[in-house]
C-alpha cells in the first residue's frame, strides 16, 4: 500500500526522481481489506442518506492518502459530490483553511453555487470562500459558520449523498475542527461521510477532537497498524510488479520498513537509483551493496532531534546506532566510555525526543531508517574509534557472534580498517547462509570479501561454490580454477573447490568433466574426518550419473549417500533428487516420494536451494501427470528468493510446457522466453531444451517461419546431439503436423525421434504413447503392432499419464482391428477416462479423438462421429482450421452431417461495415488471404463451394475489388478482424 503524501510529497504522480522509479509503486492497496471495506461500507451509507464522520488515524506514510483515494473513487463511481481540502504545516494557522479548499475546489469552475437555498447562506460562507461575497459584511459567529457549512453539504447531497474529505487533520486550526464537531453531532442533517486523515504522533488538538467525538460514539475512528512481514512482502512484489524476488531484498526492506508502506516504496525507489538492484531479461536482480537510502523529510527530522540532545546522549545515540537496530544497551558504557548513569540517562532522553522505543522490553530505534541515519551523520573518526570499541564489546558479549551478529562484526571490522577480521566474519556469515541454501544472501556476502582480500586469495573459491550452485556457470569456473591453482591449504579447501568446479560442469552439461572433479573430490574427502564431505562427494556423483543417463548408478550411489552417512542433510537432500530422477523415467510414485521426502528435509533443516529443487521436481511431475502448475510456480518463486536463476529457468520451461499442453501457446511463450534469456546468459546446458520448448508454441500456432528461426538456433547450439535432435523432432515438427492435421507427418517426426533415442535408453520422452498410436494406426500387421508397444511401454518416461493414455488408445485400435469392438470401445473410455485427469484436457481429449477416428469408422466400433462433431466445434471455436477441416471431411466421408457453423463469427471493421459486408463474407475474406480455393473454403466454414462463390462475387461488387488477389490485399489491411 502506499501513502506518500503523509510525508510531504506522494510518490504516485509527478516527474519521478530518478528514471525507472517511476513504477515502483503498488498498483494494489495491500494488506487493508478490512479498512477498505469498512470505507466502502460507510461510503455505501451516505449514498443512502446516512451521513458520519470516519478518522483514518495513523502515523506518517502509514496509507492514509492511498485509503482516502479509494474512498474519494468510491464515492464518485457511486455519483457522490466530492469535496475535499487539505490542512497545512503553517507558520500561523489559516481559520478555516481545508474547508474553504474544499468549498472552492468543488465550485472552481461555475463561480458560487447556485441553488436557491443557499442564497441566504453565501454571506456567511463568504467567511470560507471570500469571492463568495456579496459585499462588506461584519465578521459572522462560529456557529453561523458551522451551520452553514451543515446546510450546504445538505443540499449537496440532497439527492446523493457526498463525501467531505479533510486530509491532514492533525495541522487543522480551531475553527475547523469546531466545524467538524459539528458536523459530526449533527450527521442525521447532512447526509455526508466526512472522512478525515490524521497523524497520530505526536499527540494535538485534532487527536484531541477526534476522541472525543469517538467516545460519545459521534465519529468512528480506524486505527491503521504498521503492516506484517509478509504484508510487506506482497508489497515489494507488487511494486516490483513480480511474482518473486531474492530473500535479501525482501529481508533488506522488511527490517528497514517497519512496517510504514511509504518506507517501502522509497527504499525501493533508493536501491534502483543505487544501481543495487536492476532489471534484466528475467526479472530483479541484486547487484552491489544494499543500502538504505532514507527519505529526505525523515533525515531531517532525525538530525534535529539530534541535535537538540545534549553531546553525552549524542554520543550515546550515535554508539547505539553501530550496534544495530534493536541494541544491548549494556555494551555502551564499554564504547562510549560514559559511567552507566550516565548512558541511561542519555537513552532516556533521546527516547522523549522520539528517536528510540521499546519493543518487547528492549530498547530500539523508532525506525531502522531512524538508525540508518543516524550512523550516516558519524564522522569518519568517531566511526572508526567508536566501531573499534563496538567490535570488541560485541565478540567479547556473545562469543561465536550467533545469527546476524556475524555480518554486524564484519560491517564494523570494515569500517575500523581490519579487513582480515572483516573478511574473516564475511566467510563466515556466508558460509551459514550457503549451508541453509540462501545462495542470494552468501553471493553478495563472499563478494565483498573478495574485494577486501588480496588478488587470487580470500574466499574465491567459497564464491565459486555458491556460484556453481547458483547456476553461474562462467564465472563459477572461471574463479574456481584460479582458487584450486593458489589453494596449498588443507584437504577440505581442496575438496570444496573440486565440489565447486563439478557442480559448474554439470550446470554446463559437460558430464565427464563433472564426473572428474566429483571423483577428485571424493577420494579427497576419503578417511573418518571427511564424512560430510564425502556424502556431498557421492551424492553429487549421483546427480551427474542421472544427467549422463546412468540410471542404475545414480540410484545405487544415492542409496549410498542415504544409508551410509548420517549427515549433511543437504546431501541427502541431493541422494532424494538423483533417486527421484532416476526412478521417475519408469516409476512417477516411487519418484514422486522421493522428491516429497527431499522436500520435507528441507524444509525441517531450513534448506531454501533445497527446497526450490524438490518444489521444481515435484512440479515436474505434476506436468506430466496432472498438467497442474502451482508447484512450479512456487518452485519459480522459491528459486529467486533463494538465488537460483537456474532452477528458476528450469521451472518456467516446464511451466511453459504445462499452458502449451493445455492450448495456451501464447500465455506458454512468456515462461519460455525467460527460459531462454537464463539459459544463454548463464550457458546453461538447459538453453538447446527451452529453446525446444519456445519452438513448440510457435508449432501449436502453425508458425513455420518462427519455428525453422529457433530450430535453426537449436542446431547451431547442439550439431549432431542426438537427444536434441529427438526433442526437436519429438515436441516441435510432430506438433507443427499434427496442428496441421498431418497424420503422416507427425509419424514420420516421432519415427525420426525414436530412432534417435534408441541409442540414449536413458532419456525420457514424453510422447512414447503419441509415436505407439501413430505407428499402429499405420500398420495394417496386428502382429507388428503389439511389437510396436512392447517398445514403447520399455521406453523411459512411457508411465507417465499422457503416454499410458495414448497406449491404451493404440490397444483400442488393435482391439478393433482384430474384430473386438467390445474391449475397443472399453480401452478407449478408459484412454479418455485418464486423459480427463488433466487440468483443461479440452485440446488433448479432442486431438486425440480426431486420431483415432479413422480407425474406428473403418472398423466399426465406438462412436466416431459423436467424436468428430464435438472435435469440429472445438477446434474451429479455438481457430485450429486445419483440424477442423479434417473433421469436417471425415463427417462427411462417414455419411454423417457436418455441424454448420452458423452465422459468421469474424468482427466486420467499420470501413468494411459502411460497404455492407456481412460478417459471413467477412469469413470468406479472411480466408482468402490464405489464398485458399472455394473448395478449401468451403471445408472451413462447412458451406457449399457454390455459396463460397456467391460470396465471393458478393465482395467484389461491394468492395469494388478488380479480383481476388485484391480482396487478399484488402483482408490484410484489416490485421485485427
Amino acid at each position: 500500500m502506499g501513502g506518500g503524501a503523509d510525508l510531504g510529497g506522494s510518490t504516485m504522480s509527478g516527474t519521478p526522481p530518478f528514471p525507472g522509479t517511476a513504477e515502483l509503486t503498488s498498483s494494489a492497496i495491500v494488506g487493508r481489506e478490512s479498512e477498505l471495506d469498512l470505507l466502502a461500507r460507510a461510503v455505501r451509507a451516505a449514498a443512502d442518506g446516512r451521513g458520519g464522520m470516519l478518522a483514518l488515524a495513523g502515523e506518517a506514510g502509514i496509507g492514509k492518502s492511498r485509503l482516502r483515494a479509494a474512498a474519494e473513487a468510491d464515492a464518485r463511481r457511486r455519483g457522490l459530490p466530492v469535496l475535499a481540502g487539505r490542512a497545512a504545516d503553517t507558520a500561523v494557522a489559516e481559520p478555516f483553511r481545508p474547508l474553504s479548499e474544499a468549498l472552492a475546489r468543488h465550485w472552481r469552475d461555475g463561480g458560487p453555487p447556485g441553488d436557491p437555498r443557499l442564497r441566504p447562506l453565501l454571506p456567511t460562507l463568504g467567511q470560507l470562500v471570500p469571492g463568495w461575497r456579496t459585499g462588506d459584511r461584519d465578521p459572522v459567529s462560529l456557529a453561523a459558520v458551522c451551520e452553514a457549512v451543515l446546510r450546504l453539504l445538505a443540499v449537496v447531497g440532497d439527492r446523493s449523498g457526498a463525501l467531505l474529505v479533510i486530509e491532514d487533520a492533525h495541522w487543522c486550526d480551531a475553527e475547523t475542527l469546531a466545524v467538524l464537531e459539528y458536523l459530526a453531532d449533527n450527521a442525521d442533517a447532512h447526509r455526508t461521510l466526512c472522512l478525515v486523515t490524521l497523524r497520530t504522533d505526536p499527540p494535538g488538538p485534532a487527536g484531541d477532537t477526534i476522541r472525543r467525538l469517538a467516545d460519545r460514539r459521534a465519529a468512528a475512528v480506524v486505527p491503521l497498524e504498521r503492516m506484517d512481514g509478509a504484508a510487506i512482502d506482497t508489497l515489494v512484489l507488487s511494486c516490483l510488479r513480480e511474482q518473486a524476488v531474492p530473500e535479501p531484498l525482501l529481508d533488506h526492506v522488511r527490517q528497514r520498513a517497519d512496517g510504514v508502506p511509504f518506507y517501502v516504496e522509497e527504499l525501493l525507489a533508493g536501491l534502483v537509483r543505487s544501481g543495487a538492484l536492476v532489471r534484466d531479461d528475467d526479472g530483479w536482480r541484486l547487484r552491489g551493496t544494499l543500502n538504505a537510502q532514507v527519505p529526505g523529510t525523515m533525515g531531517e527530522s532525525v538530525r534535529r532531534g539530534l541535535e537538540s540532545l545534549t553531546p553525552a546522549a549524542q554520543r550515546t545515540l550515535l554508539a547505539a546506532a553501530l550496534l544495530g537496530r534493536r541494541f544491548d544497551w549494556r555494551l555502551l558504557p564499554e564504547v562510549t566510555g560514559l559511567g552507566r548513569d550516565e548512558v541511561a540517562a542519555a537513552l532516556r532522553e533521546a527516547a522523549n525526543a522520539r528517536l528510540l522505543t521499546v519493543e518487547a522490553g528492549a530498547l530500539v530505534f523508532r525506525h531502522a531508517l531512524v538508525r540508518e541515519r543516524i550512523r550516516a551523520l558519524l564522522l569518519p573518526s568517531d566511526h572508526a574509534i567508536l566501531g573499534a570499541r563496538a567490535l570488541a564489546a560485541i565478540e567479547r558479549a556473545h562469543p561465536g557472534l550467533p545469527g546476524s551478529r556475524c555480518e554486524l562484526a564484519a560491517e564494523l571490522a570494515e569500517a575500523t580498517g581490519d579487513r582480515e577480521r572483516a573478511v574473516t566474519h564475511l566467510t563466515e556469515a556466508a558460509r551459514r547462509a550457503r549451508d541453509r541454501g540462501a545462495l542470494a544472501s552468501a553471493e553478495p556476502l563472499l563478494r565483498r570479501a573478495v574485494d577486501l582480500s588480496p588478488p587470487a586469495r580470500g574466499p574465491v573459491g567459497a564464491l565459486a561454490e555458491v556460484l556453481a550452485l547458483a547456476g553461474e556457470v562462467d564465472e563459477a569456473l572461471k574463479l574456481a580454477a584460479v582458487a584450486l591453482e593458489n589453494t596449498p591449504g588443507p584437504d577440505g579447501a581442496q575438496t570444496d573447490l573440486e565440489l565447486a568446479l563439478a557442480r559448474a560442469m554439470l550446470a554446463a552439461g559437460r558430464h565427464d568433466e563433472a564426473s572428474a572433479h566429483a571423483d577428485r573430490a571424493g577420494v579427497r574427502a576419503a578417511g573418518p574426518h571427511h564424512h560430510d564431505r564425502q556424502a556431498r562427494a557421492t551424492a553429487l556423483q549421483a546427480l551427474i550419473a542421472v544427467d549422463a543417463g546412468r540410471l542404475d548408478a545414480a540410484v545405487r550411489l544415492a542409496e549410498e549417500v542415504l544409508g551410509s552417512f548420517p549427515g549433511p542433510a543437504e546431501a541427502h537432500c541431493q541422494a532424494l533428487e538423483a533417486t527421484g530422477r532416476a526412478t521417475r523415467v519408469h516409476d512417477l510414485a516411487r519418484a514422486e516420494s522421493a522428491f516429497e521426502s527431499a522436500l520435507a528435509l528441507a524444509d525441517r533443516h531450513g534448506l531454501s536451494l533445497w527446497r526450490a529443487r524438490a518444489l521444481q521436481e515435484l512440479g515436474t511431475i505434476d506436468l506430466f501427470d496432472r498438467l497442474r502448475a502451482d508447484r512450479l510456480q512456487q518452485a519459480r518463486g522459491a528459486a529467486i528468493e533463494a538465488g537460483s536463476p537456474a532452477i528458476a529457468a528450469v521451472a518456467d520451461m516446464h511451466l511453459a510446457l504445462v499452458w502449451v499442453c493445455r492450448g495456451h501457446p501464447v500465455t506458454a511463450r512468456r515462461p519460455a522466453e525467460r527460459a531462454v534469456a537464463v539459459s544463454r546468459r548463464l550457458g546453461l546446458s538447459l538453453l538447446p531444451y527451452a529453446l525446444v520448448t519456445l519452438a513448440r508454441t510457435y508449432a501449436h500456432e502453425r508458425d513455420h517461419v518462427a519455428v525453422d528461426r529457433v530450430t535453426a538456433e537449436i542446431e547451431s547450439l547442439a550439431p549432431g546431439d542426438p537427444a536434441v535432435e529427438a526433442a526437436v523432432d519429438g515436441n516441435v515438427h510432430v506438433m507443427l503436423a499434427l496442428h496441421e492435421a498431418d497424420r503422416q507427418g507427425a509419424l514420420a517426426a516421432l519415427d525420426r525421434a525414436t530412432g534417435l533415442l534408441d541409442t540414449l535408453p536413458g532419456e525420457h520422452f514424453p510422447h512414447w504413447g503419441l509415436w505407439a498410436l501413430l505407428r499402429v494406426l499405420d500398420d495394417d500387421a496386428t502382429a507388428t503392432g503389439a511389437d510396436v508397444l512392447r517398445r514403447a511401454r520399455r521406453g523411459a518416461g512411457s508411465d507417465t499419464r499422457f503416454n499410458v493414455a495414448l497406449l491404451r488408445a493404440a490397444d483400442a485400435v488393435l482391439a478393433g482391428r482384430r474384430g473386438d469392438h467390445d474391449r475397443a470401445s472399453r480401452d478407449f473410455d478408459g484412454a479418455l477416462a485418464l486423459i480427463g485427469h488433466y487440468q483443461e484436457p479440452e485440446f488433448l481429449h479432442h486431438l486425440t479423438c480426431w486420431t483415432v477416428a479413422p480407425a474406428a469408422l473403418a472398423d466399426g466400433w465406438g462412436e466416431p462421429v459423436t467424436w468428430l462433431s464435438a472435435a469440429v466445434r472445438w477446434f474451429a471455436a479455438g481457430r485450429y482450421e486445419p483440424l477442423a477441416t479434417s473433421c469436417r471431411v471425415l463427417l462427411r466421408q462417414a455419411g454423417a452431417p457436418v455441424p454448420r457453423a452458423g452465422r459468421g463469427a469474424a468482427a466486420v471493421p467499420d470501413d468494411l461495415r459502411e460497404m455492407g459486408v456481412t460478417s459471413r463474407e467477412m469469413d470468406v475474406l479472411v480466408l482468402l488471404a490464405e489464398r485458399l480455393s472455394n473448395k478449401e473454403i468451403a471445408d472451413r466454414l462447412v458451406l457449399s463451394p457454390r455459396t463460397v462463390e456467391k460470396h465471393v462475387t458478393s465482395l467484389l461488387l461491394k468492395t469494388g475489388s478488380a479480383d481476388r488477389a485484391a480482396l487478399a490485399r484488402l483482408s490484410r489491411v484489416h490485421p485485427d478482424r
